[in-house]
């Protein structure tokens, strides 16, 4: 929609199509935590990776069968360790800050908008090696318990990151790109024509449609379209699972947070909702979370907020974060191609990363310069020869 709504701006007729009419298994159900800071956390070792194999504690579970079926991916990710690529992501969540706060004054739209970001760790030292490497400032044990939390030593405040309502951004959005007359087509999947190379078209309803420019923004499915053409994206769906309690009208929490030990978020985003995000898996689109992962949510986040057991849980549901071996997005044009472009892959930083990731492409599409040194890291030719 952020891809839709920029390049209306500068005059293009645009077209949307959209399986999914509510975002339902997507954008509805991220964290809403605009964390640019926080992209980098929490590290993940060869061991970790390893270790989320064999068992599902902890705040990462991929199955067996994910990496036997997925033996590319998982031989990239291992090598990578699913590390480096926190200086550059970072960039790219600086410049969807500043376009964040662009959209929202331009537009008037406010989606619970919450400044103020925090990280908080079961040590000090945890939240001192953060401050010495990312910044932010460090919090006293008397502030974090202050805030609603507990068992929790230490802390870093962000004050120019911030959280949102996703629900209601991605409603907001869809209303605004309808205004400025983008055509919506919800509930139809397309199909891209594997016979129209080096021009890609693209098919509905058993029709076939040319386009200057055709972008695959599918997240977690992107993969699926793109196949269709011969291309591998290295995307896998990871599922996030999100709990939503009523809160009963009381404020439990001061601050949206990321409890970093665990890859867990957790925000309130108006006096009655409270939303606390896990950290994935990965078992495909699997479309329910087991008891013993829910209660290992829930048993964290009991520890440590002060307040959970008097809230009423109203809402649970998962999201798909489209996820890339190397922890890149994949931007830019599709092998072979003239006019047919990607943009996916933000994995567990889709909010953060969504308005970013269209300028990077709407200026690729232009032929016009933005973070033109970061490019060649999301080129979707990296992984083949």
């Amino acid at each position: 929609m952020f891809l839709a709504y920029y390049l209306r701006k500068d005059g293009y007729e645009v077209r949307l199509i959209d399986k999914d009419p509510v975002g339902r298994e997507a954008s509805v159900y991220n964290a809403g935590l605009l964390t640019p800071s926080f992209a980098p956390t929490p590290q993940l070792s060869k061991l970790q990776l390893l270790s989320a194999v064999i068992g599902r504690r902890g705040p990462l579970y991929i199955s067996p069968m994910q990496v036997i079926t997925h033996l590319s991916w998982f031989r990239i990710a291992s090598g990578k360790a699913l590390t480096g690529f926190e200086e550059s992501t970072m960039k790219i969540g600086k410049l969807s800050l500043r376009l964040y706060e662009e959209f929202f004054s331009s537009e008037n739209i406010d989606p619970d908008l919450a400044k103020g970001v925090v990280g908080l760790y079961r040590t000090v030292e945890d939240a001192k090696a953060f401050s010495t490497r990312f910044g932010g400032k460090l919090l006293e044990p008397a502030e974090i318990s202050r805030m609603g939390y507990k068992g929790l030593e230490g802390g870093i405040l962000v004050e120019s990151e911030f959280s949102i309502n996703p629900a209601k951004l991605f409603k907001q959005l869809r209303t605004r790109i309808q205004e400025m007359g983008v055509v919506i087509t919800l509930d139809k999947e397309a199909r891209l024509d594997d016979g129209a190379r080096p021009r890609a078209r693209y098919m509905l309803d058993g029709k076939v449609f040319e386009a200057d420019s055709i972008i695959v923004s599918a997240g977690s499915w992107t993969r699926t379209l793109c196949n269709q053409v011969g291309f591998e994206p290295e995307i896998l769906p990871a599922s996030g699972l999100v709990m939503i309690y009523d809160t009963g009208g009381r404020r439990v929490i001061a601050r949206p947070t990321l409890l970093e030990d665990y890859g867990i978020g957790i925000a309130q985003h108006d006096d009655h909702t409270l939303r606390v995000t896990s950290f994935f898996e990965m078992v495909g689109f699997k479309k329910h979370y087991g008891e013993g992962r829910k209660k290992w949510l829930v048993d964290i986040v009991s520890r440590h907020v002060t307040d959970l057991s008097k809230l009423r849980l109203v809402e649970e549901g998962i999201g798909f974060r489209p996820c890339t071996p190397d922890q890149f997005s994949v931007i830019g044009r599709v092998p072979y191609y003239e006019n047919l472009y990607v943009a996916s892959g933000n994995c567990r930083l889709g909010v953060t990363l969504a308005p970013a990731s269209a300028y990077i492409l709407r200026s690729i599409i232009r032929g016009e310069d933005c973070l033109d040194e970061i490019k060649p890291l999301l080129s979707p030719e990296r992984f083949h020869s």
